[in-house]
């Protein structure tokens, strides 16, 4: 959303530049070719331990200090908990607090900390406690807000910006559905479900792959992700691992699926998926049920059963059902969550004066 949000028109491209706290990863290539800086904070990888990235913090909250300090930017908004931490710590710092607008973006609901260790929860404490310091807490999800504010986040500064989708790109594409069930060997006329999501606890994929297991029969899985070429070998389900043409492979399935078990926010996948012309099967975590509204199936986080009923209601529409589901799911996005109507919000929110 991030990228969507800096290179939807020329204009905000223009005035922004990009922080990253660690190196940055592949969203950097679209932001840069749109001529946006993204800049290296420095600071290590998760995989390198607590001990190198607590040692090279200090690093990146200097090198973030001094941007602000030489661009003397209208408004910083931090995107997610580290971010937004070291963005109140660097503007502090830099001198301009009193000049530069500070936005918390908050892009989940309430994550489970014992999932993460206790780093992560030391910097959502901190979080909390610079919430009501902050000009604007930012959530993208009802849900975010409600579960945050629960969590004593300050609810004075609180606002919420829907993400959007951009649904020339998410659209139903007829070649790209034989070329990408080519690829995979699956028959044309055969039922497809398609979960994009990284193997990581919030996700819950244990919970997907016990559900599917009762479904082989009667559809096949695509899962897109990092870590999901490394999920066990099971009939019908094709592991696809990190790609890049997601637009595709929606384009491929019938079904959009998510398994989350907590912490979402505002799902993209599922507005995505819905963009495409996919009937969703989600958990009704996050906004993810307000998303997908009476249009498909939902069911409660971690239970394996209801998911199962999800997805057997969805898959007994048939063909010709799920077709006519999934042009109301893209008819619900282009008419509630659309790439335009979020731009605009959150330009106000950064820069009301726009």
């Amino acid at each position: 959303m991030l990228v969507n949000y800096l290179t939807s028109s020329a204009e905000i491209a223009g005035c922004s530049a990009v922080f990253s706290l660690k190196r940055p990863g592949l969203m950097a290539e679209p932001l840069r070719d749109a001529g946006i800086p993204v800049l290296n904070g420095g600071i290590a990888e998760p995989a390198q331990g607590l001990p190198a990235a607590l040692a090279t913090m200090p690093r990146g909250l200097r090198r973030l200090s001094r941007l602000i300090s030489e661009i003397r930017p209208t408004a910083v908004s931090g995107w997610m908990y580290h971010a937004n931490v070291l963005a109140f710590e660097a503007l502090r710092l830099s001198g301009r607090r009193k000049d530069t607008r500070l936005i918390a973006g908050i892009r989940c609901s309430a994550m489970q900390g014992e999932a993460y260790g206790v780093t992560h929860r030391l910097v959502v404490a901190r979080s909390r406690q610079i919430s009501g310091a902050v000009d604007v807490l930012a959530y993208n999800s009802e849900a975010g807000r409600r579960e945050h504010e629960a969590l004593g986040f300050s609810a004075v500064k609180a606002t919420v910006a829907w993400n959007g989708v951009d649904t020339a790109k998410f659209r139903p594409d007829a070649a790209a559905r034989v070329r990408i069930r080519q690829e995979l060997g699956i028959a044309p006329d055969r039922l497809v479900l398609v979960q994009a999501a990284r193997v990581d606890p919030m996700k819950d994929y244990p919970t997907l792959l016990k559900a599917f297991r009762t479904l082989s029969d009667s559809a096949d899985l695509i899962v897109v992700g990092k870590g999901t070429e490394t999920l066990p070998d099971l009939p019908g389900l094709h592991r696809m691992g990190i790609r890049s043409d997601m637009p595709s492979i929606y384009a491929a399935a019938d079904v959009i699926v998510m398994s989350s078990a907590f912490g979402e926010g505002f799902p993209n996948v599922v507005a995505e998926g819905m963009a495409a012309g996919l009937t969703p099967a989600v958990t009704r975590v996050g906004d993810a049920a307000v998303i997908a509204g009476d249009i498909g199936r939902t069911a409660s986080p971690r239970d394996a059963a209801g998911l199962t009923a999800a997805l057997s209601g969805v898959l007994a529409l048939g063909a010709d059902g799920l077709a006519a589901a999934g042009q109301a799911a893209r008819r619900r996005i282009e008419a509630d969550f659309s790439l335009q109507a979020s731009v605009a919000r959150m330009t106000d929110i950064i820069d009301p004066g726009s």
